[in-house]
């Protein structure tokens, strides 16, 4: 069986703007769950199909496996999402 399949990552940018040094807890709190979920709504709009005589769509993992941010380059917030095929990442 020659099937390949799409190997994706996805990384997502919630911003490029430089946070605030003294936003409060819960203010922090809530627009990092606001990120959080545009990332999401985001990651859910792609469509991956493995490749071969039968393509299989891919599903998506509903957290990402990693969040991260880059301040030296402005990154506020940034999420990497998985897809699986029979429960595998790919």
């Amino acid at each position: 069986m020659n099937e390949f399949l799409l190997v994706s990552v996805l990384l997502l940018s919630a911003g490029q703007i430089e946070a605030a040094k003294d936003e409060a807890g819960p203010q922090e709190k809530a627009q990092s769950a606001a990120r959080l979920k545009f990332m999401k709504e985001k990651a859910e709009r792609f469509t991956f199909l493995t490749n071969g005589a039968k393509p299989n769509e891919l599903e998506l993992v509903a957290q990402p496996v990693l969040r991260w941010a880059n301040p030296d380059s402005f990154v506020v917030d940034s999420a990497t999402f998985l897809w699986l095929a029979n429960r595998r990442a790919q």
